[in-house]
């Protein structure tokens, strides 16, 4: 009889272990990157427990059931513990205890630099990164201003996952542009 419930107990064991995502232990000092795929356990006193796997977005955010929206990018594991126990605290959740695993590690931050493509009318075409809030204003003297003295033209931003818009930079300049953008500035000739 003790064998029996011992093999059951093993063969309980090992389905457990197959089932479960391959955690991998990160390194003390590791800090999650860009793309980053992550389990979150959340387990309280009074008997809660759930685990959430999440990928850490090209901005450094994840969505968590019960912390809701954090920025996690550039965080050790146990830093972000600590910090989305606060926010699940705050939420009303009392006295969670939360572990973090790296299921897959993303791109360190130093690797990912948000750029925008210019293009079109302007002195110098290319790829310029993007630090912090930028308005359409400043890539266009990023890339050395326009071909000519004409402030009133039509330019095009193309935006992963959306349809192209149009917009005046005499009247528009002051439009957000995003990492991953690309910005044409059509000459006099599409006026």
């Amino acid at each position: 009889m003790f064998r029996r419930g011992a093999a059951l107990l093993a063969s309980v064991l090992l389905l457990l272990l197959a089932a479960a995502p391959a955690c991998r232990a990160a390194a003390p000092n590791e800090q999650i990157g860009i793309g980053s795929v992550l389990e979150i356990r959340v387990v309280t006193p009074t008997g809660l427990r759930q685990n959430q796997i999440v990928r850490v977005d090209g901005l450094g955010f994840i969505t968590h059931a019960l912390a809701g929206k954090v920025r996690i990018m550039e965080l050790t594991p146990s830093q972000a513990e600590s910090i989305l126990e606060r926010l699940i605290i705050n939420n009303g959740v009392p006295e969670p205890t939360v572990r973090v695993f790296v299921l897959e590690t993303g791109l360190p931050v130093a690797q990912v630099k948000p750029t925008f493509r210019s293009d079109g009318a302007l002195r110098k075409t290319g790829m310029y990164e993007i630090r912090g809030p930028t308005n359409l204003r400043q890539p266009v003297e990023a890339a050395g201003g326009l071909t000519s003295r004409s402030e009133d033209r039509l330019v095009r931003i193309k935006r992963k996952g959306t349809t192209s818009k149009s917009v005046r930079l005499s009247s528009d300049g002051d439009f957000a542009v995003r990492a991953g953008d690309e910005i044409v500035v059509l000459g006099e000739s599409f006026r």
